[in-house]
């Protein structure tokens, strides 16, 4: 399993460590191995067609979320599905405006 590969991400490569993608923690040469062997969306002619579309959601909706609410979680552990993505479940969480 390519995103599960001990020799690219490391002896904890089966944990969520979202540090290993952190500039100032890992080479540039690591994070690129990272990035090549990072097939969330598929490669090569079956690349998702809306691989675009969620890469736009990533970096333009959930700032713009995080930016406008107060969000607080109400559980202090979070259990997760994984079928086709990993996701948490239930979340509950307490969503306000934010005042400023």
């Amino acid at each position: 399993m390519a995103h599960r590969n001990k020799e690219v991400f490391g002896e904890n490569a089966g944990e969520f460590v979202p540090d290993r993608w952190d500039p100032k923690q890992t080479s540039s040469e690591k994070l690129a191995a990272m990035e090549q062997y990072y097939l969330a969306f598929g490669a090569g002619a079956r690349t998702c067609v809306g691989r675009h579309i969620s890469h736009l959601e990533m970096v333009k909706l959930i700032p713009e979320i995080i930016k406008r609410y107060d969000i607080e979680g109400l559980k202090d552990e979070l259990t997760r599905c994984n079928r086709w993505f990993v996701k948490p479940e239930p979340v509950i969480c307490r969503v306000r405006v934010r005042k400023s």
